[in-house]
């Protein structure tokens, strides 16, 4: 049996030369005897009878495998296989649009690590008796013949094993109708860094400003070679043995990079300490903040949870980042959730961690959100974008009541110091629903740490809250006794956020104005 497989082997091989060039030396070699030499090697090397092997000629820098003359013969070659009197009916094929046998079943693509079957899931198959259309079976819905079935399977296979790691069970698959060097590939830029640990430290170091740069130059007309090129993606996973198409897109590269850079632009938020912006979260990261707090999750058990929760609202993320449109408001809203969720930790963790402000990548997807929002017309809050970092002109007095809540809590710190559980700990998740039944309360109670400020002497603390207190509650109209909806809880949560960041630059000022002195 072997035997004959080898005569068919050298016997094509032979054939291929008539017409191909190029192979004349592989042909001639095969009837020499390095033949037996070559297998004596392979024994050698311990190679399997069902091991595939390839042939490179001398001074070439490709196998021949990987080279095109050869191509054309072999099409030719395959087709005279075919029955010439095969009256098998002819359709019109999906992939090329000529008249062809169409195959019963097409090739399965490798998804076990997106919910597929190891065995493989099919991308187009009909075993329904609801989807035979017109009596057509198996595939023929969506006709494709044998070839144009394995190169599409095949391309997808090749994008599969060279993605990135799956989010949320969805692949993100994506090329260009060009190449584009890695650092330039847009999608780059949402990867997930591979040690799990060291996420958050190290999103400081990612190439925030290659994006920038990138959209610079598309503005600018500085790389006309992206004018010309277009991106197309395909967000994939597996469910048994079917393979889920959840979304495509395709388009202009130059688009791509200008909707990659504002979504960045969207994140971005000052640090929660103050000072300059601080880089946006990635794609990962903002993923976690999407699910419920727990403090000691593994890695594994994140991705684990996304897998589960998370692959619906992942392909409605993708289309806000791709498509420029509204970000989804149950993102937000589990954001919001996550990060109250954070400020419920035990009195020892909060000692442990001192005066803190909101968590940074939460307020970054509730500043995505109502901006985006906004931009498209779903809320109204008198056309006020947020910014980056504090607005005390801001119109909305869900936004202030959240800033004098951030302020409260400063005060109660620099009065007493440690405080166990603070002001922001036992009365933000009632606040930022019903500020007016808690801001009363909150005034009263802070009366006594003004008058410690005062009795210290620390007068230009006590001054710099007063006038605080006074300005914001100047802001404050009778809309605060109304409970907030989900606009106005996101407000509140940036006011504080953006003045707590403002309070501790001031602190680190004040600090280092002092050593100066």
């Amino acid at each position: 049996r072997s035997a004959a497989k080898q005569k068919a082997f050298i016997w094509l091989h032979d054939t291929a030369a008539e017409r191909v060039p190029l192979l004349k030396p592989l042909s001639l070699m095969m009837h020499s005897d390095r033949i037996a030499d070559m297998a004596a090697n392979l024994a050698a090397l311990k190679l399997k009878p069902t091991n595939n092997i390839t042939f490179r000629l001398a001074g070439e820098d490709r196998c021949l495998v990987e080279r095109d003359e050869w191509k054309e013969w072999w099409l030719s070659y395959r087709e005279s296989l075919l029955p010439k009197d095969d009256n098998r009916e002819r359709m019109r094929c999906f992939v090329t649009g000529e008249m062809v046998i169409p195959a019963a079943t097409h090739p399965k693509l490798k998804l076990a690590s997106v919910g597929g079957q190891r065995a493989g899931s099919t991308l187009i198959g009909f075993d329904k008796k609801s989807f035979a259309s017109f009596g057509l079976k198996q595939s023929a819905n969506a006709a494709c013949s044998e070839d144009a079935a394995a190169v599409y399977a095949g391309a997808l296979d090749d994008l599969i094993v060279n993605a990135p790691r799956p989010l949320a069970e969805i692949l993100m698959l994506h090329w260009m109708d060009r190449p584009v060097p890695p650092e330039e590939d847009p999608f780059g830029f949402f990867a997930e860094m591979q040690d799990a640990e060291a996420e958050e430290e190290r999103e400081k170091a990612w190439a925030l400003h290659a994006v920038r740069r990138l959209v610079e130059a598309v503005r600018t007309g500085e790389r006309p070679e992206f004018t010309a090129n277009r991106y197309h993606a395909l967000l994939l996973s597996g469910t048994a043995g079917r393979a889920m198409v959840r979304g495509v897109f395709e388009g202009e590269l130059t688009d791509l990079y200008l909707k990659v850079g504002d979504w960045f632009d969207g994140l971005t938020i000052t640090g929660p300490y103050g000072g300059a912006p601080a880089d946006p979260p990635r794609l990962f990261a903002l993923l976690t903040r999407m699910l419920p707090y727990r403090p000691q999750a593994s890695y594994k058990d994140m991705h684990a949870a996304m897998d589960k929760q998370l692959s619906p609202l992942l392909a409605r993320i993708w289309e806000s980042i791709l498509g420029g449109g509204p970000f989804p408001q149950e993102a937000a809203s589990r954001a919001l959730q996550h990060m109250k969720s954070r400020l419920q930790r035990s009195r020892e963790d909060r000692r442990e961690h001192g005066l803190e402000n909101l968590d940074r990548i939460c307020c970054s997807i509730l500043k995505l959100w109502h901006n985006r929002a906004q931009r498209h017309g779903l809320i109204s809050t008198g056309g006020v974008k947020l910014e980056t970092k504090l607005n005390t002109g801001h119109p909305s007095p869900a936004y202030h009541a959240g800033r004098l809540l951030a302020v409260l809590n400063h005060l109660q710190h620099t009065a007493l110091g440690d405080v166990g559980a603070d002001v922001v700990q036992r009365f933000f998740s009632a606040a930022s629903v019903t500020p007016g039944m808690v801001v009363g309360r909150l005034i009263d109670g802070a009366q006594p740490h003004l008058g410690k400020l005062r009795r210290e002497e620390k007068m230009g603390l006590y001054v710099r809250y007063q006038q605080l207190i006074t300005d914001i509650m100047s802001r404050l109209d009778d809309q605060i006794l109304d409970q907030l909806d989900f606009t106005g809880q996101t407000l509140f949560a940036l006011g504080y956020y953006h003045q707590s960041a403002s309070l501790f630059e001031k602190r680190k000022d004040s600090t280092i104005e002092e050593k100066e002195e």
